[in-house]
């Protein structure tokens, strides 16, 4: 299923509208990683510890799923903390940015195949400047 726009004007280029989606999406992605270096910071932390604990465990040979008092707890795979282990050797603001790299990426990913796949706009067009605005929030 493709969607287009059924007026040609909507779906003319619009630099501008090009130029601020991209932009804002620039300014969303360096906040998402400037935060990611004030890992420090309690109210930056984020699920970071969760990750850097598995990751820890994983490489010390200890139990990924101890029982806690707390709802917090890894969730996923041994798996998956194997493929975090790296990020147990690296400094705990460069390994939160990391993590938060490969999550913005995947998302990115994501709607990037959503947009060619299922809406159709073609790149540089107005109808594709208004989905990553609409994105945004």
């Amino acid at each position: 299923m493709h969607l287009h726009a059924p007026n040609p004007s909507i779906a003319s280029d619009s630099p501008k509208l090009g130029r601020t989606s991209r932009l804002l999406w620039i300014v969303i992605v360096g906040v998402a990683l400037i935060r990611g270096m004030l890992v420090h910071w309690q109210r930056h932390r984020g699920i970071y510890d969760i990750y850097a604990l598995a990751a820890h465990n994983w490489l010390a040979g200890k139990n990924l799923y101890a029982p806690r008092d707390s709802l917090i707890a890894f969730r996923y795979a041994p798996l998956v903390a194997a493929f975090l282990s790296p990020v147990a050797l690296l400094p705990e603001a460069l390994g939160s940015v990391l993590i938060r790299g490969v999550n913005v990426a995947v998302f990115l990913f994501g709607a990037f195949a959503f947009l060619d796949h299922v809406v159709g706009a073609r790149r540089g067009s107005r109808a594709e400047s208004i989905y990553w605005l609409i994105l945004a929030p």
